[in-house]
């Protein structure tokens, strides 16, 4: 992680630096501090590989059900607005995008102990 960095070293969220002296933040909270020390720690136990981490079996079929409705409803898009579409197919290509890509929306992945 770069020197003031912008983003949490292991979930991504935004973080707030304070101004002034000492380190800058690189987690947005203990706990992501402990899931990087413990995801470092089992890559040298040789448990995982550098750029692994575990979650939870269910976290991840879950995610991988949303994405496949997500990339499902773009291919519906695709093929509804190839021809010359009406504001309407516009409007109810959206919806479909929209209801597919809400399932996503504050989707976070913790990583299992």
């Amino acid at each position: 992680m770069t020197k003031g960095a912008e983003r949490c070293g292991w979930c991504g969220r935004k973080l707030a630096q304070t101004p002034g002296r000492g380190r800058p933040r690189l987690y947005c909270k203990p706990a992501c501090r402990q899931r990087s020390y413990e995801a470092r720690r089992r890559q040298l136990e040789g448990a995982l590989r550098p750029g692994e981490i575990p979650i939870p079996q269910a976290a991840f079929r879950e995610l991988q059900d949303n994405l496949y409705q997500l990339t499902a409803a773009l291919e519906d898009v695709d093929q509804d607005l190839a021809a010359r579409p009406s504001l309407r197919a516009y409007q109810t290509a959206f919806e479909h995008l929209y209801r597919a890509a809400n399932r996503l929306r504050g989707v976070e992945i913790e990583p299992s102990r």
